[in-house]
């Protein structure tokens, strides 16, 4: 019998075989990045807003406006006057200014 027909001789080629395809195709390209910076980098892509356009973002703003707006209206027909600071403070930060 050839030697190279041996299954003795066949099994760690095909082994060989099987490990450089799996190097190969779970090897990550930047093998210098630890696994906590490749979390940091898929978590950051992952809750990334998408794309938006002049359109959507002019909406966005028009409505965080007219909420601001109905608030502060409906608060002063209570008589409930928020304080300049807290409001400077709002206005001064966007995420704030969208989230409160």
């Amino acid at each position: 019998m050839d030697e190279s027909l041996r299954p003795a001789s066949i099994a760690p080629r095909a082994l060989g075989a099987v490990a450089l395809a799996c190097l190969a195709t779970f090897a990550d390209a930047r093998p210098h990045a630890s696994p906590g910076a490749r979390f940091a980098e898929a978590r950051a892509a992952a809750l990334a807003p998408p794309p938006a356009n002049a359109a959507a973002k002019k909406r966005a703003k028009a409505h965080v406006e007219a909420a601001r707006a109905r608030t502060l209206a409906e608060l002063s027909s209570k008589g409930i006057e928020l304080p300049r600071d807290f409001l400077q403070w709002v206005d001064g930060d966007p995420l704030v200014r969208a989230s409160v």
